[in-house]
């Protein structure tokens, strides 16, 4: 499927929105029935006039004389009658718009549903490359704000529009009815201040584009902010970054001007079309009066019919508005399913299949995010089944770079990875990450309980987690909380020392068991003794796996099976320790350099 294939359209949501065809019939024959309802009310004014007014006898009298007797029937009685029946009537009228409203709601909520599950599939989907330049606030409001938007127009404005049209329809063929002459001189000046107003109306999409991205780069600063508070605020930086937000702020504020006072300028405008309708009504109809073809009555009673017409006509100037916002917010929205995306493989082989012992082989890989300017070349590596392999180097040597070539993050520019001599685009990503737990030097956490962060919902007994925290140096810590493996860990594990959220992740390795094991500076913020014990604890765990240990802290890779150093994205050497050692190259120096440092 292409992405343009993947897009939202009107169309493709009137499509979720008709799988709703139970709720969608029901909302339109709740509409035609309110409208049924709530035309006849206008008329009761004529009514009244002659009776209350002119002693002339019509429905009311009529209807009350079959149960009350001639004396009884006076004009008090006439009008609560005529306001109970208006009262009953208007109450069925505004009990039918919950029950059609509700209709609308549900399905406009299903479709918001439908779409943002849509967006959030798509996720795993989106490069690495798209969310490096990403900020969360953009993507927050894509899937919040903008989701919203468009929830709002389907649930409240379709709504209401749909009352409107049925009812314009309604109106207009009772006062054909009544008289042909006014209901000609309103179905032409209504439509000609709809069309004006549409015409002013268009222009307000941009504008209402402008508002979003602003208020886009402004939530997308404030998370960023707030994300980094405590850095910012060890560096005595928080003025400058609220002037920032401030500025964006501001930003948002103009935006918001712009927009909101010239939809004012056309809500006004079409306001005043719709009172010149009224002016123009009342001296078209006092004419008709002097020429004896109306009664004064019915010019009341058709003033409401007018009063109806210009409501439902300004519903409908409404949603033009709304739909412009909302046909923005569905082209922020299109920008998401626009977004680079991994490259999809078929899964054809799988080498993790009742395999224990895994191969990785890299032949000749280059990678380059910009072309020309290379970050891996001919990287060439042979990891053999249940051995240990070192990767050091300098930072920005490469060595992450080539683990998310791995895993897929990035494609290769040439070269082959395979995995038990398959390619790893034979095996593909998705099952490759499955079968290969990687920790990382900033392992994240969710503000969940510590049973959920280190199982992921995995189905784990508490005595499989009490041995993994024990293995990583956690045991007496958590058993030191009141609710243990249930305690809160707090936004991104606020609560807990890097070095503790390392072993946190340590432990959701444990768990994985898989069959390859890669710890990228897993334990950079570990001292040293706690390091130990942590290696000599995962030992036996690790020596039944394929374990690439990526490292500044040389102590960590002296016991590896082999040792590749890393130098301006190449393999400058390799070899065990003491290889390295004697070569007195690279790795001899860093090292040498480590343990004057400790000394």
């Amino acid at each position: 499927m292409t992405k343009q294939n993947n897009l939202f359209t009107w169309s493709s949501i009137l499509k979720i929105a008709l799988e709703h065809g139970k709720n969608f019939a029901l909302a339109n024959i709740i509409a035609v029935i309110k409208t049924l309802i709530y035309l006849p009310v206008p008329l009761i004014i004529p009514s009244l006039i002659n009776e209350v007014l002119l002693k002339q006898p019509g429905f009311f009298t009529k209807m009350l004389s079959k149960v009350l007797s001639a004396y009884l029937i006076t004009p008090g009685l006439i009008m609560i009658t005529a306001f109970t029946l208006v009262l009953t009537l208007r109450v069925f009228v505004e009990i039918l718009g919950v029950l059609q409203g509700r209709e609308f709601k549900i399905i406009s909520k299903d479709v918001v549903l439908s779409m943002r599950t849509k967006l959030l599939l798509h996720l795993n989907n989106i490069s690495m490359k798209e969310y490096e330049t990403l900020g969360s606030g953009k993507l927050a409001s894509f899937y919040i704000k903008d989701l919203d938007t468009i929830d709002e127009f389907i649930g409240t404005t379709v709504s209401q529009s749909v009352i409107a049209i049925l009812a314009l329809i309604g109106v207009i063929i009772v006062l054909f009815l009544i008289n042909w002459k006014i209901a000609l001189f309103i179905l032409l000046f209504n439509p000609l201040s709809l069309i004006l107003t549409a015409k002013f109306s268009k222009k307000l999409k941009e504008l209402k584009t402008c508002q979003n991205k602003a208020f886009e780069l402004f939530q997308e600063a404030f998370i960023e902010t707030i994300d980094a508070i405590a850095q910012i605020r060890s560096d005595n930086k928080e003025s400058g970054f609220i002037q920032k937000l401030i500025g964006k702020a501001q930003q948002v504020r103009d935006d918001s001007i712009a927009y909101e006072w010239k939809t004012e300028i056309v809500s006004n405008f079409s306001g005043m079309l719709l009172f010149i309708g009224v002016d123009l009504y009342y001296i078209f109809a006092m004419t008709l009066i002097l020429v004896n073809d109306f009664t004064i009555g019915m010019m009341i009673a058709l003033l409401q019919y007018v009063f109806q017409v210009q409501w439902y006509m300004t519903v409908l100037v409404d949603m033009q508005s709304k739909f412009y916002a909302a046909d923005s917010a569905l082209t922020r929205i299109n920008e998401v399913m626009q977004f680079e995306t991994e490259p999809e493989y078929i899964e054809t082989i799988n080498p993790f299949m009742d395999r224990q012992n895994i191969t990785i082989d890299i032949n000749k890989l280059s990678f380059s995010y910009v072309p020309q300017k290379p970050i891996l070349t001919d990287i060439t590596m042979q990891i053999a089944p249940n051995t240990k392999v070192g990767i050091v180097g300098t930072s920005g040597s490469g060595k992450s770079t080539l683990i998310q070539a791995l895993l897929g993050f990035y494609p290769i520019t040439s070269g082959e990875i395979t995995i038990n001599s398959a390619s790893i685009h034979d095996v593909g990503f998705k099952r490759i990450r499955e079968n290969i737990s990687t920790v990382l030097q900033s392992p994240v956490m969710f503000n969940d309980t510590i049973r959920n962060n280190v199982t992921q919902d995995k189905n784990i007994t508490d005595e499989q987690i009490w041995k993994a925290l024990e293995m990583a140096q956690l045991k007496p810590l958590i058993e030191s909380y009141e609710l243990k493996l249930d305690t809160q860990v707090g936004k991104r594990g606020v609560r807990f020392s890097g070095g503790q959220r390392q072993r946190f992740a340590i432990a959701r390795m444990l768990l994985c068991d898989s069959k390859v094991v890669i710890l990228d500076e897993a334990t950079s913020a570990l001292d040293l003794q706690t390091e130990h014990d942590l290696f000599k604890s995962i030992h036996d765990f690790l020596a039944s796996k394929t374990t690439i240990v990526i490292t500044h802290r040389l102590s960590t890779i002296i016991d590896s099976d082999i040792i590749y150093v890393m130098n301006n994205g190449q393999i400058a050497e390799q070899g065990t320790h003491n290889n390295l050692v004697q070569l007195k190259g690279i790795y001899y120096s860093l090292l040498t350099l480590q343990q004057s440092k400790d000394d």
